[in-house]
């Protein structure tokens, strides 16, 4: 968990489910400690929040069949406080899930929303370069009539190369 390895639910749950059956009935005398309990406890939370409800309740019910076998043999005192303390192991870990589930939701609106937010700033870019483009061809246009006009009513050279001019210069911006 350390490293940051994700490990599959039941992977987890066979796992803790055997050491804590060890402490709890390999040992030759009962478990003075709550250190067996408490790995159920983290089993619990650990599987409900990586497997959901469903494998967080029969993960529960494994570790409350445990810790009442354990305790049926007298192998484990106080077995009401690890039952408990075993549902409360189960609540922190769906809460987790929970938790885990709106941040995925959350993520994934901030993505939407982000995409949102660059379509709609490349829309206002394009708006922007398409009244830059419509601007500048219209008055090219207006210079291109002037010296055409410049041409042919007033026979002007000088007034039609430069009308022509700006409009090559407007156009070269």
């Amino acid at each position: 968990f350390v490293a940051g390895i994700k490990f599959k639910a039941p992977v987890v749950w066979a796992t803790w489910t055997a050491a804590t059956a060890l402490l709890l009935f390999a040992t030759a005398t009962p478990v003075a400690t709550d250190f067996a309990p408490l790995l159920l406890v983290l089993m619990v939370g650990e599987v409900s929040s990586s497997a959901g409800m469903l494998g967080g309740l029969l993960s529960t019910m494994s570790a409350i069949a445990l810790l009442l076998a354990a305790s049926n043999l007298h192998r484990l005192d106080n077995v009401a406080l690890y039952l408990g303390i075993l549902g409360m192991g189960w609540l922190v870990g769906y809460l987790m899930r929970i938790q885990q589930q709106l941040m995925e939701q959350q993520q994934r609106a901030q993505a939407a929303l982000a995409t949102h937010a660059a379509a709609d700033e490349r829309r206002r870019i394009a708006r922007e370069v398409h009244d830059v483009i419509a601007h500048s061809l219209s008055v090219t246009l207006l210079h291109l009539t002037g010296a055409r006009r410049g041409l042919q009513q007033d026979r002007d050279i000088d007034d039609a190369v430069e009308a022509l001019e700006q409009a090559e210069r407007l156009g070269r911006q």
